[in-house]
């Protein structure tokens, strides 16, 4: 599939949260999206899914307006997981992914064959097969978010949309999500995922930088991640290095003290404290 953004802007209310965005995605893409908050990473992936319609601008699915597309098709074609996605239910895994054939449904149809094809290839992808009889309650955070995921591959879509989807996982559950992604965009599944630790998002092969709503960078880890862009997106002072066994680039922060200056407050700046990864305030602005 491809995605086509022709200088969307999109908001709500008065408020603007993307400014002019250009940007095209095409089958297999991985992508990451980092920005401060408020920067429009979450309102970029809802333009995208068709949950917010642009103010001005255009999107288009392989070149169709995505305006003339149905919710069904579109729900058909795109997947998209929430940073904390929940239920009023305590679902088994199985359940809950098979609650993501309900596009291909009309009540009262029952799960068919093919459904249940699906449901099987989506628990396998995430590695969930044996755990389908699991109720989400006994799950680790980890293993929760795969489910939901497996949730969204259920639909056999040709992208996925997830917001975050490493936020607040150990390290070996962000890795092992990463070689998903690598997997699924390798069988021709665009997956674009929003992330707030930087030296993460740089293990993917595209990265897009926002900054007040607006796109400040669009490229590989190396052209993106510059010592100037992270300054104009974060405010902070980085240092930018490649590592030398995986060729990755990696990003060190300069604290106060190793010149950067701190906040009018005297703590740390509230942009130098997300890039490092610290949890944003949940009544903060949108992201």
């Amino acid at each position: 599939m491809r995605i086509l953004l022709e200088r969307v802007t999109a908001g709500y209310g008065d408020r603007v949260a993307l400014r002019e965005v250009e940007l095209e995605v095409r089958e297999g893409e991985l992508l990451s999206v980092v920005g401060p908050n408020g920067a429009g990473k979450t309102t970029l992936l809802r333009v995208i899914a068709g949950i917010l319609r642009p103010q001005r601008g255009k999107v288009y699915v392989d070149g169709r307006p995505a305006s003339r597309l149905s919710p069904r098709e579109i729900s058909k074609r795109i997947g998209a997981v929430a940073q904390d996605p929940g239920t009023n239910f305590d679902f088994t895994v199985e359940e809950l992914v098979e609650l993501g054939r309900l596009p291909y449904l009309s009540f009262p149809d029952r799960l068919g064959p093919r459904d249940r094809e699906a449901v099987e290839r989506a628990l396998r992808l995430v590695g969930l097969s044996t755990l389908r009889k699991r109720r989400l309650s006994t799950l680790s955070g980890g293993e929760r978010r795969k489910a939901f995921i497996a949730a969204a591959l259920a639909r056999e879509p040709e992208v996925l949309l997830l917001d975050e989807p490493t936020a607040h996982l150990d390290i070996k559950a962000q890795v092992e999500l990463i070689q998903l992604f690598r997997d699924w965009a390798g069988e021709g599944i665009t997956v674009i995922a929003t992330a707030h630790d930087l030296n993460l998002a740089a293990t993917f092969p595209r990265v897009l930088l926002l900054a007040k709503g607006e796109l400040l960078a669009d490229g590989n880890p190396q052209a993106v991640f510059t010592p100037e862009n992270v300054r104009l997106a974060f405010d902070v002072e980085a240092d930018i290095g490649i590592d030398t066994r995986t060729g990755e680039v990696t990003i060190r922060y300069l604290l106060p003290g190793n010149g950067y200056q701190r906040g009018r407050d005297g703590g740390m700046d509230g942009d130098l404290r997300h890039a490092l990864g610290e949890k944003p305030d949940i009544f903060g602005a949108e992201r």
